[in-house]
């Protein structure tokens, strides 16, 4: 072999090496969880812990976002939260998102790396787990009339695993995993400690977005109109009070691509009801959050999910007590996903890019059914303009000790 052929097998095997190296690299990961309405956002909570699988719970159930770990505060709002984790270690690690101007936030915000000991903990993890007790029943689909098989009922003084299988067990929802905190990777969210600013209600995030930082690849998109803040949920309607049947309408939202709603109420103190829009049976929390695009499409062809055509439901006679239940709506927006290089139409055997970017959409909204809590019209003020009810539903404190909280 000449010198020649020498340096070109070297040059050779250096590119080779460098490429196998980075297809043996995960791909940074960047999330912008966008929310209209409920939760979504840490407010002035600063870095925030794993959420526990009570603040999970009460996401689900109140709107908020399981990543986040917050729950909804009852009015409609918009919020932001920024995800960015990096197979890299820096000692000093430091991020930027460079936002248009149209976000009206300034010029970037820092995404900051959590230190140890500053994340924010809920007051639910200082509590003791408390034994399962009492009842709860689940009911499922719209309409004015309780269906044959309904509900299902499960009584956990008496429960065995089989079950808790067998009442717990519904159809599967994938929830893929986004940036989070990992042995070996840089992780940064905003808001934090550092910065924690309101979202203004005239903020777009149409435009260029671009994420600086000294531990990943540059990463940088244009967010479309379809993928910026959804509109507020509107109920236009309420018929009908509590025990009887409920019916109630929303305006269509234009980028919507699903909903799905769902109510909870108490009968007497040891009774949990659960009602869902669903043709069939399913526990509903894990849907009130964002969720994948593709997804969607799949629940609404498994009729979990009510199509984005659809604008009124009906909540069944007979199911709560006179003294109200608690309703929460979603809509799921559309998802945006880029990654650099762009993915190919029919990728090859371990292809994998550099970095991948995703924007998730979702907007909800709650109210109070029942003679005593009858909503106002219109989404932004419906909880906070509801008559005062005397007892407040508690769904954490319902579930508590079901699974182990």
């Amino acid at each position: 072999m000449n010198k020649k052929q020498q340096a070109f097998a070297l040059v050779f095997s250096c590119v080779v090496s460098t490429a196998i190296g980075a297809a043996d690299k995960p791909p940074t990961l960047y999330w912008m969880s966008v929310t209209t309405g409920m939760g979504g956002g840490l407010g002035g909570m600063g870095a925030p812990a794993m959420p526990n699988m009570s603040e999970m719970i009460m996401g689900g159930l109140l709107g908020g976002s399981a990543d986040s770990g917050q729950p909804g505060a009852g009015s409609s709002q918009r919020s932001i939260l920024l995800q960015l984790s990096a197979p890299n270690i820096n000692n000093d690690p430091k991020a930027d998102h460079l936002i248009p101007p149209g976000q009206k936030m300034g010029e970037s915000l820092p995404l900051l790396t959590p230190k140890p000991g500053k994340q924010y903990k809920s007051a639910d993890e200082q509590q003791e787990p408390e034994k399962p007790k009492g009842r709860m029943q689940i009911y499922w689909g719209c309409g004015d009339k309780i269906r044959v098989g309904q509900p299902k009922t499960i009584d956990f003084a008496t429960a065995s695993m089989d079950d808790y299988r067998r009442f717990f067990r519904t159809i599967g929802v994938n929830h893929p995993r986004g940036p989070r905190p990992a042995n070996g990777w840089t992780y940064a969210q905003w808001p934090n400690e550092q910065d924690h600013q309101a979202v203004p209600q005239g903020s777009a995030l149409v435009g260029r977005h671009e994420i600086k930082a000294n531990y990943a690849p540059a990463i940088h998109f244009d967010v479309p109109t379809q993928n910026d803040f959804m509109a507020p949920v509107n109920f236009t309607e309420f018929k009908g009070n509590l025990p009887d049947s409920v019916a109630f309408k929303w305006d269509a939202i234009a980028n919507a691509v699903g909903y799905f709603a769902m109510a909870m109420g108490n009968k007497g103190a040891d009774e949990t009801i659960i009602w869902v829009s669903s043709e069939t049976p399913h526990m509903g929390w894990s849907l009130m959050d964002f969720l994948p695009t593709p997804e969607v499409h799949r629940l609404i062809k498994s009729h979990v999910v009510m199509s984005p055509n659809t604008t009124t439901c009906q909540v069944p006679k007979g199911i709560f007590p006179g003294d109200g239940a608690f309703l929460q709506f979603i809509a799921y927006g559309p998802d945006l996903n880029v990654s650099h290089p762009p993915r190919p139409a029919k990728p090859p055997k371990g292809w994998q890019p550099e970095w991948v970017a995703k924007v998730r959409v979702k907007s909800t909204q709650s109210s109070i059914l029942g003679e005593s809590g009858q909503p106002k019209m219109g989404g932004e003020g419906a909880v906070e303009n509801a008559p005062k009810r005397e007892k407040a539903i508690d769904p954490v404190k319902a579930l508590k000790g079901i699974f182990g909280f």
